[in-house]
C-alpha cells in the first residue's frame, strides 16, 4: 500500500554526510544554505565536521527532526538510522557513489526530490527494523537497532 509522506510541523532537518568524500561535505553546505532560504534549520550530525550555516545536532534534536538527509551511500544511510535510534523520522538518501540500495536519489535529483519531499509529495516506504541484543552468560552486554546489517 502506497503512503504519502507527511512531514511533521518541525522545521529542523538533519544532515549526515560521508566524511571521506569532500563532495559530500561541499554539497551539505550548499544544501544547508538552500534549506535556510526556505525557512528550515539544518543540523549537522554528531561526530561530523560542522557544516557551515548549521548547528550541531544534540541528543534531543534527533526526536524533533522533520527529515534526515543522507549524502553518501548505504553505509552513511545506516549511520543515520543508528543515529535516529528508532525515531520515526523520514530519511531521504542521496547516493554519491555508484550503487545504492538504500540511497536511491541521485545527486543530480537532490533538489527536485528535496523540494517534493518538503511539499509532502513523496511516497513513504516503511522499512522493517530489528532490535539486536548480544548476550554473554545470560546477561545483555550490547543492544542495537539493525536495518540492513548487524
Amino acid at each position: 500500500m502506497k503512503q504519502k509522506l507527511i512531514l511533521s510541523a518541525g522545521k529542523k532537518i538533519g544532515i549526515v554526510y560521508r566524511p571521506e568524500t569532500p563532495r559530500a561535505y561541499a554539497l551539505a553546505g550548499e544544501m544547508a544554505a538552500w534549506l535556510k532560504d526556505r525557512g528550515y534549520s539544518a543540523l549537522t550530525a554528531p561526530e561530523q565536521k560542522k557544516i557551515a550555516g548549521t548547528q550541531l545536532m544534540t541528543a534531543k534534536d534527533d526526536k524533533n527532526l522533520c527529515l534526515m538527509v543522507v549524502l553518501g551511500g548505504d553505509g552513511t544511510y545506516l549511520q543515520a538510522v543508528r543515529l535516529l535510534a528508532g525515531a520515526p523520522t523520514p530519511i531521504l538518501g542521496v547516493n554519491l557513489g555508484s550503487l545504492g540500495f538504500l540511497t536511491q536519489t541521485r545527486e543530480q535529483d537532490l533538489y527536485l526530490n528535496l523540494e517534493q519531499t518538503l511539499k509532502s509529495k513523496m511516497e513513504l516506504r516503511a522499512r522493517s527494523m530489528l532490535e539486536v541484543k548480544l548476550k554473554r552468560k545470560n546477561k545483555v552486554i550490547h543492544t542495537s537497532l539493525a536495518l540492513n546489517d548487524v
